[in-house]
């Protein structure tokens, strides 16, 4: 289920990698090259630092919300079955709300489960405008 989950943002994530690249000044590697940097230290030392903190911030993100939107991958694989290996939050919520017939309780539980994600989505924005890049 997890490599699932993976396989479908990994074209989003390499796009945001990308853009991240395209994003380093290109002075700021000259200048890296100038000093005698090789690849790896340019790598380590100007690559990553300049990418990391909003690639992180933002993949951390989309991750987290794309993780509890899988609902429509896994009715192939039986979660509205008794197949238990399928199952995760979103499929539990729905069958409370529509097999269940108890709306209120899956609007509940969904609620719940939105609320904790907004709480990290807005401290990973502060955590991002502290850092220095």
């Amino acid at each position: 289920m997890r490599n699932l989950i993976g396989w479908k943002y990994a074209g989003f994530n390499v796009a945001l990698f990308l853009s991240g690249l395209l994003g380093i000044p290109h002075e700021t590697i000259e200048a890296a090259m100038v000093d005698g940097a090789s690849y790896w230290q340019r790598l380590w030392r100007v690559y990553f630092p300049q990418m990391m903190p909003s690639f992180i911030i933002i993949t951390t993100i989309f991750c987290m919300i794309g993780s509890f939107g899988v609902f429509e991958e896994l009715i192939p694989l039986g979660a509205l079955s008794s197949n238990n290996e399928a199952r995760l939050l979103s499929v539990i919520f729905f069958n409370y709300a529509f097999r269940s017939s108890r709306l209120a309780l899956g609007l509940v539980l969904t609620l719940e489960t939105f609320l904790p994600l907004v709480v990290v989505a807005l401290s990973l924005q502060r955590l991002q405008r502290r850092l220095p890049y």
